[in-house]
């Protein structure tokens, strides 16, 4: 049994759907409640948008590279241990999350309680004392190729686009997110 997502992503067409982010997050689901659809956060963009509108949820991987004077501390001997690694790793994820719901959902996100809010500043303030983070660059592009026609992505506190390229620091345990030009492309290239 396929959907009409499952069609229209598979088949070439010439739509254009349009694609608002609503909600950014991990997972964070061992018990694949996300995959069921017994996600609380699901419930309540349901409820908010209607039973008029689609939702669909597009889980994607994070490919993180490091530039730094001291280089990668993912590489370091000492940073090898898987639960090192992975603490790392968390890091990383909760870093971006953070502003990537900074970006898309905007300074007051309403999916937020203020406990969860409070949680993710302590955390910001805390990764960023311990990585002695001062500033850091998401490019955030989906591939056509693999994503089909959902790889504009956009919200209603930035436009649709294919790629967003963010700079991104961390003052008074919130990311703050600007928009960066992105780079033309050389001649017979692409950016």
């Amino acid at each position: 049994m396929f959907s009409v997502h499952d069609l229209l992503q598979t088949y070439a067409h010439t739509l254009k759907l349009p694609s608002t982010v609503a909600y950014v997050g991990q997972t964070r689901d061992p018990d694949s409640r996300l995959a069921r659809g017994r996600l609380p956060a699901l419930h309540k963009l349901r409820a908010q948008y209607g039973l008029d509108h689609d939702t669909l949820i597009l889980v994607v991987g994070l490919d993180v590279a490091v530039s730094c004077a001291e280089g990668d501390p993912a590489a370091l001997a000492h940073n090898e241990h898987p639960l090192t690694s992975d603490m790392l790793e968390a890091e990383r994820t909760d870093v971006i999350e953070a502003a990537l719901i900074r970006y898309f959902e905007g300074a007051t996100p309403r999916w937020r309680a203020t406990d969860e809010r409070k949680a993710r500043a302590e955390r910001l303030t805390a990764v960023q004392a311990a990585n002695n983070l001062v500033q850091y660059t998401i490019d955030l592009a989906l591939p056509p190729a693999e994503t089909g026609c959902y790889s504009q992505l956009g919200s209603e506190f930035t436009s649709a686009a294919q790629r967003h390229l963010l700079s991104c620091y961390v003052a008074d345990g919130q990311a703050r997110v600007a928009t960066m030009p992105l780079p033309t492309p050389a001649k017979g290239g692409r950016a």
